[in-house]
């Protein structure tokens, strides 16, 4: 069971090991600078499809309607620049601290619109597929490791 959950979400036996004390290993840090980097430029590339899609917008619109298309793009660039900022913080923080969070308890996997969804004990993880949620047997008994402010699932083992 531990075997596929390493295989599935990335880990080694060092570094459940190190998770097990509360520590991140140098493979976990630089994985998590990787999603940091990937999330950052894929929301980036996002914002900036919407400024073009606005500046465009803007342009093909009469005076009156100028102003509701400004605050239709405007107001949601803002929240999902703060959406990605506040995501940058999250796993520079993680990164800097160098610490593992562990929870367990009881594991439920939930799908909704393709997103993929674990909840062990009190905290809940979004995971990269199905198959990693349903690799936990639903109501077992695991530990999760975690970045503490991105949420991120690190490693898990059954208890």
């Amino acid at each position: 069971m531990t075997q596929q959950l390493a295989q599935l979400l990335d880990f080694t036996q060092h570094d459940l090991n190190a998770n097990r004390s509360g520590r991140l290993t140098e493979r976990q840090r630089a994985h998590l600078q990787l999603r940091r980097d990937a999330s950052s430029a894929l929301l980036s590339t996002g914002v900036g499809g919407l400024i073009v899609v606005a500046a465009v917008c803007v342009g093909l619109a009469q005076d009156i309607s100028k102003l509701h298309v400004e605050l239709l793009f405007v107001i949601p660039i803002a929240f999902v620049l703060a959406y990605i900022i506040q995501l940058w913080v999250n796993f520079t923080r993680d990164l800097s601290a160098r610490r593992v969070e562990a929870v367990s308890g009881c594991a439920t996997a939930q799908t909704r619109l393709h997103c993929h969804r674990l909840r062990i004990g009190h905290s809940r993880f979004t995971v990269a597929d199905e198959t990693v949620a349903t690799a936990f047997q639903s109501s077992a008994e695991y530990r999760a490791y975690y970045a503490r402010r991105s949420k991120m699932l690190l490693s898990a083992e059954p208890i």
